[in-house]
């Protein structure tokens, strides 16, 4: 179960999440009863001026995960929107003004990249400084980056396969072996013209 609280701590929104898939049924998912859907799952921090705003709460435990490993902590308020719709960001910036950036972080699906081109633009214009999240071209949101970054980390063989991969470039294309081949190649054009 997740929870979505105001200022005041008080829960406003609870979404439940299965993990199990059965049968190639994905997982339970599902809101609550009597949910404010203008309340997102959220972890603020008043000192912050910045906000990350994710579509998904296994987004937001993802960035906040990676933040954590890389930086040591997570500074930034983050909150989920749980939806494409900009409700609980509305709600969420009513509460905490102290918010001067917005980086938007949502899925890198076509549904979600067209929704954050749209709350860009929307937040821009209400004087926020706003940028989108730039995701490696591969991955469809920060948890599938998490777990990217969680193979490197975990799997020792990376280590061995990257010192393959620099001793094959070294090998096969350092200046002087690309030198090789074009002399070869140009002394081969001049012996069949002959």
């Amino acid at each position: 179960m997740f929870l979505g609280r105001d200022k005041k701590g008080k829960i406003q929104y609870a979404g439940v999440h299965g993990t199990l898939e059965l049968n190639g049924k994905k997982a339970f998912r599902g809101d609550v009863e009597g949910n404010n859907k203008s309340y997102g799952v959220n972890l603020r921090n008043e000192k912050s001026t910045k906000l990350v705003v994710l579509e998904a709460v296994i987004d937001l435990m993802s960035y906040f995960e990676i933040q954590n490993k890389m930086k040591g902590s997570c500074e930034e308020n983050l909150l989920a929107l749980g939806m494409l719709a900009d409700l609980p960001l509305e709600t969420f910036l009513k509460e905490n003004s102290q918010i001067r950036e917005i980086i938007f972080a949502l899925d890198h699906d076509e549904k979600g990249q067209e929704a954050t081109e749209k709350l860009i633009k929307k937040y821009q214009q209400r004087g926020f400084e706003v940028c989108k999240y730039q995701y490696p071209e591969q991955y469809k949101d920060t948890n599938d980056l998490a777990v990217g970054i969680k193979w490197i980390i975990d799997n020792q063989e990376t280590f061995r396969f990257s010192e393959a991969c620099v001793r094959k470039v070294h090998d096969c294309y350092r200046e002087s072996v690309i030198a090789e081949k074009y002399i070869a190649l140009y002394q081969s054009l001049c012996n069949k013209r002959k």
